[in-house]
């Protein structure tokens, strides 16, 4: 048995605008864009070439269908050879060539944001995957979205939350613990910190291992006090912390200096609590005082 295919001739390609782990973007005719999925290898258990990510961003997609924030899909296609193509709202690009930016642009870009992610969980979603590459700017003005939702779970879903980019991947996920609801705050944290600071070097993510590290030099080395049952998580008992290290002024205190808006420093502090159970929430965020100003 096979998938009918559709006739794509109504949708030429035209300029490749962008390209993933996933697939390639490519300009179409009137206020659309192509997402073509990579091809994948035809098996007993997969007979139509069409992967689980694939299958989880069409969902996704179509479960947001009119939510603000989101991307909106038009139309799904499956061409010649097992090519699955979505077609999708026209954009102008992503924010990942935006560096540093003033705490009045931060503000604006979280409250959509924020807004994105929320409409997501009230489908019982959460995307796993934020980071500046995945934020696109609609066509013709300043409004966002959120895209790419190849990486989606269920909000429930007891599984590791590491399918993140790796420098934007929360310290649960690096430390393979189950449960992935709290994942795209501290994805969202991390980002807000590079705008902030018009930084990417703060961390090394050239592994995991390396990235672990950072992030605690960042964040502080965690206690029971801040992260209750921490010393009892089996792969933290590997690694030998100094009491100087588990002491040491953090990062990110150094970074959020006096002059820092102090509502400001308090959102992003709440958004990178290493814990993930005192990390702030997505509705506890959308009504923080730095973005109600």
């Amino acid at each position: 048995m096979s998938l009918p295919c559709q006739d794509l001739s109504h949708f030429p390609r035209g300029r490749l605008i962008g390209q993933g782990n996933f697939g390639k973007v490519y300009e179409t005719r009137g206020d659309n864009v192509l997402k073509v999925f990579h091809v994948e290898p035809l098996t007993e258990w997969n007979a139509h070439g069409v992967a689980p990510y694939q299958i989880r961003e069409i969902d996704a997609l179509r479960r947001c269908r009119g939510l603000q924030h989101i991307v909106q899909l038009r139309e799904v296609l499956i061409g010649a050879e097992h090519e699955t193509v979505v077609v999708l709202e026209r954009f102008d690009g992503s924010l990942s060539s935006r560096c540093k930016m003033s705490l009045g642009d931060i503000k604006g870009v979280l409250r959509q944001i924020l807004k994105g992610l929320q409409g997501l969980r009230s489908v019982g979603l959460v995307h796993l995957d934020i980071k500046p590459a995945n934020i696109l700017e609609r066509a013709g003005g300043t409004d966002l979205c959120l895209c790419d939702f190849g990486t989606s779970r269920w909000t429930s879903a007891q599984v590791v939350g590491n399918a993140t980019t790796l420098r934007y991947r929360s310290p649960e996920g690096l430390l393979g613990l189950q449960g992935v609801s709290a994942c795209d705050v501290w994805s969202l944290g991390m980002v807000t910190l590079e705008w902030y600071t018009g930084r990417t070097d703060l961390i090394d993510a050239s592994s995991e291992l390396k990235l672990l590290s950072s992030l605690w030099q960042l964040v502080g080395f965690p206690s029971e006090e801040t992260w209750p049952g921490f010393s009892r998580i089996p792969v933290c008992q590997l690694f030998a912390f100094s009491k100087k290290a588990q002491s040491s002024p953090s990062l990110l205190d150094n970074l959020l200096s006096e002059e820092t808006d102090t509502n400001f420093a308090h959102l992003l502090k709440s958004m990178l609590s290493a814990c993930p159970e005192t990390r702030a929430s997505l509705e506890k965020l959308a009504e923080h005082k730095f973005l109600r100003e």
